[in-house]
């Protein structure tokens, strides 16, 4: 059936194919004469029919229309004889343009393309007559006759081939070749070795073409190459411009333009027609030459000679047709392209020659480029409006342009445009007639006509020249150019003459100049504001300087002027000077009208010198000079003193005792005169002194030497003076070599031999003073001068002084000295168990300064030491106090050293009130004789040792209250300075009993009163003397008790009373460091050693107790004593319900606070101290006083007793290990295990006194409290294994070998386990809390029987531990060091209980062991119910894990079971780790305090329960299934094959 419709379907579709073959086919009767254009459009595989040949046996041309034919297969036979009605189809159609050809649809290029087309343009055909045919085979099929001539091609009858198919026999091949066509026949076309002769070959009959057609093949050789140029024309002058050019030897200016590049379609690139050049009317431009570059050479060629594509220019003759030109046409026109064409028609016939059928022809091309291009033939024109002297641009300058030849006012756009409008226009709107200058001073103009134009400038907006100038300027425009034309403006300038001193600037009025201008030599004439000429000198304009120093002329040109200055009245200098000054007035060349300064400046010439004569008076309470004339409203009382003879003079020399030797120049006697308003007479001056003899100048006074002294120089000051009197003074000053006591109001003065000289009596004493009567004396007079002074005149000309000023004297009434005394007690230093504790007082001395209160306020409520008027006052004695600790005071021990001892150190300054130096030789004190004197000295040291030692007398028994020591203090002081002596004095511990214990008020005070007793005064460091005595007071004449006998040089410190105060104390918390109460394995548990408020928990209960640090640095075992006000106790408290304590009562000394704890609630295995701050110094022994607020726990473990509490640890290794330390906390626990540690804090040295070993004492304040001592404790890092019991593998096999189920149970990550493998009938139930989960396996009874079930349990033990580390400095301070390991747990042995129907592959379970109940139970196991059903198997396999918190390592246990149909098959089985331990890295038990007790799992871990059920109604008979599944796939295989070979593939 398949067969038959599948040959009828071929045989349908060949008739389908011959329907369309005829359908489509067009055929054409050669013997009807048909349509020459039907013959025209035939096509490959059309078909000629009924090409004959006439019976006569001629060759004739079939009947094809204009279609002549050729022969292309040279010598090849046509079967002429027997060419009755031949039928040819067509092999190509073929179209030739020139050298280009297209055949079934390809393009072919190339000479031999080009050769044919122009041969077949001659339309000859085949031949140009008849033949016969039998001879002209017979001479190339049997040979030659030798007597016919072949070369002319001709046949006996005068027939012959013609010279277009001689040509195509030559060519034709060549031509076939390229197009890919195979002729039959034909020979090598170009075989040029024929001689001539008659051919005997086909090849020798080409050869003969060859030669004799030579012409003709040039000259188709010559056209082989011929081609349409269809390019389209175009002209490219995108970089042309216009420009004009002149030539030597020829003056005319031509007009060029380009350059230019045309491109037109021409065979040989060049034009050979024609080229237009037109105006914008299409008028042409004629004189038009054209030139282009070769190697950079200008060459001019014919039009002719353009080519395409090569840049070229135009060269116009400058017409006026030219110069109007606007536009620009240009066309060229290349020679018009002709080309040979052909159609050929290549037909075919099995049993004939092919022939071509030819329709030539030939095709004209001509192109042409052209483009109007605008152009402007025009010029430009610049016009810059430039300043005369800086030639800088004028901006906005408005300017008109007018064209002359038309009188037409040339107009402007914002464009660029111009045009031209008539006088009278109106400005077309859009259009401007006025122009403006640019910022550059520019306008610039394009597209003007050539010719001459006048700009008229008609306005200047800018000041500084004239506004409406009216300036008109010729300018010439010439094409294609730009002119440039420049139009200068003058600016006018305001002048302003500044006169001035030519180093101050001090302006000078009155001074006479006139003016000149340089450029013509004229002077400036001012006839009014702005109305400015220039004239001849007699004529001139005389200025005068106002009172600013200026003269302002306004509006004079720019330029260069002379100043010529004629009379300067002003005082000091030239007054007629006629000199002459240069000035440029050019000014900046600003556009706004300027106002240029010019200075003309005079140099000084003379000065007066004045100055007065004072006497310098003491002022304020002190009554202190300052060496100024009344320098302030305090310093009011100094005055004039006149009488004083003053004299200018020149220096020449000294004589041999150091006097100036000089020439007096002028003399004068001070008086009131007016120069100075501050002072009433004393004034002198000199007149007109020449500034440039100035430095050899000095000025001269007399006056009474001892009744006055000059004044100390001031030479920087106005009111300072500028003398000095020393030569003449010092032989009175050498004979005050020393002022001592007499025990009365009467001083001794004494030379350098100790000699006296003289006495000097006192008033008495009145108001704590004493004044001198001062002995007359002869009075001699004394010089004082400038130069000894080291005044120098100087001038500072920048100064513009006209006067030297203040050249002033100043004297005094002759100062005396002045000392003064004060006292204090300084400090009191209290010592107790070799501890030290000083007590500063000093209330009278500045602690910053270190020296002795002043106050300028001498009210009873301030303390001045060096005020007479207050420190004597009852109310300003005041009392000292010194509260002494009860417990040092009742400390006894063997070495009295360590007992209470009081040291008690006076100051006493001494203090210069004069401007002498002065010498305290002397100074007394009297003290209370209960003192013991230690040491005097000028220092004292860091410990309280006074050093500098100096010489004293003492007289124990000066009376029953006192004693009395002379001290040689030989101390220097200098003016307003002090110095000091340090007295120190003890008091014994006999002497302050007695001293507490006493009811008497006085009794209870300790006082002490110093005097100066001798003195000396200096005039200078070099030890020279002054004649000087104390102003105020007499040495050595006090009266003890007797205050009205005080003076300045005498003082009392404040009595000093002991008391007994307050004893010290320690007070602190202990706190729980608050951590998580949540497992966190991993991670790190611990406080953060800090007492905040987050630490909610106080500890009561804990044991606090202060140990001594023995001298070795070991702590006392035993509770150190402290005084509780009536006698010694232990210094030991339990912390209250809030956790804080308080410990009082204890002498200085090194302690620890020990703190013991250990409870049921805070057990020491499972809590610790928390973190000690390591960065805290422990060897700072007063680290109590840093931060203490910030509350940080101060004691730190014991880390011996950790030690061994954590040794006590390491030994539990069973679940028991909580239960069994619990017991260690209960009443009456008689057990070794530890239940107290002590944590201690680093040493605390404790002092005299808490704030360092140095204090004010005269704070009464007495509180020695140590606070915050505070320790925390906080839960160790929990150590927690688990263990985890899964069925990891399952699987059953029949009985017959198959397996049924072989799954693997694995856990994904978010801890759901599921089934992987073969799993059918498989389910899983996972575990909970309160379930165990199972593993189910559904099977028929059928074949349940003899099958065998193996499971794998896998046995995980997880360390669930937070992070602890073996490391003391972990466990102290939590911080890590380099190398410290973590905690590990290793599951030591671990118990299964296996369900006892199931049995143990030996050799897969080689790690474990199967035990007793016995065994069980030493191994305290919590065990399962009912063991008697189960097998009870051991392994240590992972006894050599050490478990790192969060690591977990596994062991697996295999078990087996034959199963039955009659059993009931479900099965469980728990295990649990019976020891856990710490084992180091060699596997050993850890010996390092780390190991807190272990936190077991609470019960045995349960794996999921085994069942193996019946089906659930599911087909479980798997052998017909098998069976029946493997034949289908035979069955399927087969067909399969069957079908791909039998259907398919047929």
């Amino acid at each position: 059936m398949n067969k038959k419709i599948k040959r009828i379907l071929i045989i349908f579709l060949l008739f389908m194919v011959l329907i369309y073959t005829k359908s489509i086919a067009n055929d054409y009767d050669a013997n009807s004469g048909g349509d020459t254009g039907n013959f025209y459009n035939m096509r490959p595989g059309d078909y000629i029919v009924n090409v004959n040949f006439n019976n006569s046996l001629y060759w004739s041309n079939p009947s094809c229309g204009e279609f002549k034919y050729y022969c292309v297969e040279f010598a090849q036979d046509l079967n002429v004889i027997k060419s009755n009605g031949v039928s040819y189809f067509v092999e190509h159609v073929i179209d030739l343009v020139g050298k280009k050809a297209t055949m079934d649809g390809n393009e072919y290029e190339g000479a031999e393309i080009g050769r044919i087309a122009y041969i077949l343009s001659k339309n000859e055909g085949y031949q140009d007559g008849t033949m016969w045919v039998d001879e002209w085979e017979y001479y190339f099929h049997n040979g030659s006759d030798g007597n016919r001539d072949y070369s002319s091609a001709a046949d006996k009858n005068g027939a012959s081939f013609t010279t277009t198919q001689k040509l195509m026999w030559l060519y034709v091949n060549d031509f076939a070749n390229k197009m890919g066509i195979e002729l039959d026949g034909g020979a090598n076309a170009r075989n040029e070795g024929f001689n001539g002769t008659a051919p005997d070959s086909k090849s020798d009959q080409l050869g003969m073409y060859w030669n004799n057609l030579k012409g003709e093949r040039e000259n188709v050789e010559s056209h082989q190459d011929d081609y349409l140029d269809k390019t389209e024309g175009k002209i490219n002058n995108d970089n042309a411009k216009i420009f004009t050019s002149t030539y030597s030897g020829d003056s005319t200016e031509y007009i060029e333009y380009g350059p230019i590049t045309a491109e037109f379609a021409s065979r040989d690139g060049h034009l050979s027609h024609s080229t237009e050049i037109k105006d914008q009317n299409d008028n042409m431009i004629y004189n038009v030459s054209y030139y282009s570059y070769e190697n950079g050479e200008k060459i001019f060629v014919d039009q002719s000679q353009l080519k395409s594509g090569k840049e070229f220019y135009l060269r116009f003759e400058p017409t006026q047709q030219v110069k109007e030109m606007t536009k620009l046409k240009i066309k060229i026109t290349p020679d018009v392209q002709n080309v040979k064409t052909a159609r050929i028609i290549v037909i075919n016939n099995p049993t004939h020659q092919r022939l071509f059928f030819v329709k030539s022809g030939e095709e004209n091309y001509q192109s042409s480029a052209e483009k109007e291009i605008p152009v402007s033939i025009t010029g430009s024109l610049e016009i810059k409006k430039a300043d005369t002297q800086s030639g800088n641009g004028i901006p906005n300058v408005k300017m008109q342009i007018k064209r002359n030849s038309n009188n037409k006012w040339v107009i402007g756009n914002l464009k660029g445009e111009v045009s031209y409008i008539n006088e009278n226009d109106s400005v077309p709107f859009g259009w401007y007639k006025v122009f403006t200058t640019e910022s550059d001073g520019k306008i610039s103009i394009k597209g003007l006509y050539a010719g001459d134009y006048t700009i008229t400038e008609v306005e200047n907006t800018n000041t500084a020249y004239v506004t409406n100038p009216n300036i008109t300027v010729s300018v010439k425009v010439e094409p294609v150019k730009t002119t440039y034309t420049t139009i200068n403006n003058q600016r006018i300038i305001d002048l302003k003459i500044l006169k001035q001193d030519t180093d101050t600037n001090k302006v000078l009025a009155n001074v006479k100049f006139k003016i000149k201008r340089s450029s013509d030599g004229k002077f400036i004439k001012k006839s009014g504001i702005e109305n400015i000429t220039y004239v001849e000198e007699n004529d001139a304009t005389e200025f005068y300087t106002d009172s600013n120093g200026q003269i302002l002329i306004e509006g004079i040109t720019a330029g260069e002027y002379v100043a010529i200055e004629i009379e300067n009245p002003n005082k000091g200098y030239e007054k007629n000077p006629n000199t002459s000054i240069l000035l440029d007035v050019n000014g900046s060349g600003d556009l706004k009208r300027e106002l240029v300064i010019k200075n003309i400046n005079n140099k000084r010439k003379y000065v007066d010198i004045s100055g007065y004569v004072w006497e310098d008076k003491g002022n304020g309470k002190d009554n202190l000079r300052n060496d100024l004339y009344k320098n302030d409203d305090s310093d009011a009382k100094d005055q004039g003193v006149n009488g004083i003879k003053v004299l200018l003079k020149e220096y020449k020399s000294k004589d041999l005792d150091g006097k100036l030797v000089g020439t007096e120049i002028s003399s004068t006697t001070t008086a009131e005169s007016g120069k100075y308003s501050e002072i009433d007479g004393g004034e002198f001056i000199f007149s007109d002194v020449e500034i440039t003899k100035l430095n050899n100048y000095y000025v001269e006074y007399e006056y009474n030497g001892l009744k006055y002294q000059s004044a100390t120089s001031n030479l920087n000051q106005d009111n300072g003076s500028k003398a000095v009197d020393q030569v003449e003074r010092n032989l009175l000053d050498e004979k005050f070599a020393e002022i001592d006591s007499t025990g009365s109001n009467t001083v001794s003065v004494k030379d350098k031999n100790k000699e006296e000289v003289l006495k000097v009596d006192y008033n008495q004493t009145e108001e704590h003073t004493a004044k001198p009567n001062i002995v007359d004396n002869e009075i001699t007079k004394l010089h004082a001068n400038t130069k000894d002074a080291n005044y120098t005149f100087t001038y500072d000309y920048n100064t513009g002084l006209s006067e030297i000023r203040y050249i002033n004297l100043g004297i005094y009434e002759k100062e005396q000295a002045d000392l003064a005394l004060a006292q204090d007690l300084y400090n009191v230093n209290v010592g107790v168990n070799g501890y030290w504790h000083i007590y500063n007082y000093q209330s009278r001395i500045d602690k910053t300064t270190n020296k002795f209160k002043t106050s300028q306020d001498t009210t009873e409520d301030q303390w001045d030491a060096w005020n007479v008027g207050v420190k004597f006052k009852n109310s300003n004695t005041g009392t000292y106090k010194r509260a002494i600790y009860k417990s040092d005071v009742n400390y006894e021990t063997e070495d009295k050293n360590k007992e209470l001892q009081v040291y008690l150190t006076y100051k006493v300054g001494i203090k210069n009130e004069s401007t002498f130096l002065t010498r305290a030789n002397k100074v007394v004190e009297y003290y209370d004789n209960r003192y013991d004197l230690v040491e005097v000295g000028t220092e004292i040291d860091n410990e309280n040792n006074i050093t500098k030692r100096l010489n004293y007398n003492i007289n124990k028994d000066y009376n029953d209250k006192y004693s009395k020591v002379t001290i040689e203090t030989n101390t220097e002081v200098k003016p307003t300075e002090e110095t000091y002596i340090y007295i120190q004095y003890k008091l014994s511990r006999n002497a302050i009993l007695n001293i507490l214990n006493s009811n008497i008020e006085r009794d209870a005070l300790l006082y002490s009163i110093a005097e100066i007793d001798s003195y000396t005064v200096f005039k200078d460091e070099n030890g020279s003397t002054v004649a000087a005595i104390d102003n105020d007071s007499v040495p050595g004449n006090i009266e003890i008790g007797n205050i009205n006998t005080y003076e300045d040089d005498n003082d009392s410190a404040p009595p000093i009373k002991l008391e007994l105060k307050n004893d010290r104390s320690i007070e602190g918390t202990v706190f729980l460091d608050e951590t998580s109460n949540e497992l966190k394995t991993g991670q790190v548990r611990q406080g953060d050693g800090e007492y905040t408020s987050d630490d909610k928990t106080k500890i009561s209960g804990v044991k606090v107790s202060l140990h001594k640090v023995l001298e070795d640095g070991s702590i006392d075992n035993n509770v150190t004593q402290v005084y509780n006000g009536t006698e010694w106790i232990e210094a030991s408290t339990l912390t209250n319900d809030d956790g804080d304590f308080k410990i009082s009562g204890y002498i200085p000394g090194q302690y620890v606070v020990v703190y013991t704890w250990g409870d049921k609630e805070y057990q020491v295995q499972y809590y610790k101290g928390t973190i000690y701050d390591i960065n805290r110094d422990q060897n700072n022994k007063e680290w109590y006083k840093e931060n203490v607020e910030v509350r940080k726990t101060d004691a730190i473990d014991n880390y011996e007793e950790r030690k061994l509490i954590d040794e006590q640890v390491s030994k539990f290794t069973n679940h028991n290990v909580k239960e069994e330390i619990s017991k260690a906390y209960d009443n009456g626990y008689t057990g070794n295990i530890i239940n107290k540690i002590n944590s201690l804090t680093p040493t605390i040295q404790i002092g005299v006194e808490y704030d360092t070993t140095i204090t004010d004492g005269i704070e009464d304040k007495v509180e020695f409290i140590i606070r915050n001592v505070d320790f925390g404790l906080v839960r160790r890092a929990r150590q927690k294994l688990n263990l985890e019991k899964r069925v990891s593998g399952f699987k059953v096999t029949l009985s017959n070998g198959q397996v049924l189920a072989d799954a693997k149970i694995v856990e994904d990550a978010n801890g759901k386990r599921h089934l992987e493998g073969t799993t059918n009938h498989m389910t899983i139930g996972n575990p909970t809390n309160n379930f165990r989960g199972y593993v189910k396996l559904e099977i028929d009874n059928e074949i349940i029987e003899g099958a065998t079930l193996n499971v794998e349990y896998e046995i995980k033990a997880v360390n669930q531990s937070e992070i602890e580390y073996v490391s003391e400095d972990y466990y102290k301070y939590g911080k890590l060091g380099t190398n410290e390991q973590k905690v590990t747990l290793t599951p030591y042995e671990i118990v299964d209980y296996l369900d006892k129907n199931l049995a143990l592959d030996e050799n897969l379970n080689e790690d474990w062991e199967q035990i007793t109940n016995i065994k069980l139970k030493e191994l305290k196991a919590i065990g399962v119910e009912d063991l008697n059903q189960k097998k009870i198997v051991s392994t240590k396999k992972l006894s050599i894990e050490r478990l790192l918190p969060g690591e977990s390592k596994s062991v697996y246990l295999y078990a087996a079971k034959l199963l039955t149909s009659t059993e009931d098959i479900t099965f469980d089985n728990d295990a649990e780790v019976v020891t856990i331990k710490y084992l180091n890295k060699n596997l050993i038990q850890q010996n390092e305090p780390s190991m807190v007790p272990i936190e077991y799992p609470e019960k045995v871990s349960t794996s999921e329960e085994i069942q193996i059920v019946p089906s659930t109604g599911a087909n479980m008979n798997y052998t017909v299934p098998i069976i029946v599944g493997i034949v289908s796939l035979v069955i399927l295989g087969i067909g399969v094959f069957v079908i791909k070979k039998k259907i398919i593939e047929k």
